[in-house]
């Protein structure tokens, strides 16, 4: 049974490019494992997760005031819920591992009782990832009518 590679267009052309000798497109599109190609398999650390998202989004919108509490209240507010300051950390720290997000430390200032300020911005393969996540999403719900109706 053949099934269909979901990874962009983009992701593939890079993934092409750099392992031309290693594997061919015509490959990635017949393996599969799992219901998910080699290809996938093979770029996953080019994947985001929904929140993972939200944090970069976040970033992007806050631009040069993006910053742990600044952020927390950010994805909180399109999340429209309660989120942990620790999961807003700990994706942060993933997405810098992953090359999506860098940091710097700004000075303290009196106003923050001396402590210093991370603040972060979004790297060009993290505004890559999320516009191939954007681009997966959309394609995904391409034809679907909005709402979905529940069938009887």
């Amino acid at each position: 049974m053949d099934q269909t590679c979901f990874a962009s267009p983009a992701s593939i052309a890079r993934l092409t490019r750099a392992h031309a000798g290693e594997m061919n497109l015509r490959a990635c599109r017949l393996l599969t494992l799992s219901r998910l190609c080699l290809h996938c398999r093979h770029n996953m650390a080019e994947v985001i997760g929904h929140f993972e998202q939200a944090v970069l989004v976040a970033l992007v919108r806050l631009g040069s005031d993006a910053y742990g509490r600044a952020i927390l209240n950010e994805v909180q507010k399109r999340l429209e819920r309660e989120v942990s300051a620790g999961a807003v950390y700990a994706t942060l720290e993933r997405l810098e591992a992953k090359g999506f997000a860098l940091s710097r430390l700004a000075p303290g200032t009196a106003i923050h009782g001396g402590r210093a300020r991370r603040y972060f911005t979004p790297t060009a393969a993290g505004i890559r990832a999320l516009n191939d996540a954007k681009s997966a999403s959309d394609s995904l719900w391409r034809g679907l009518p909005w709402p979905l109706k529940v069938r009887t």
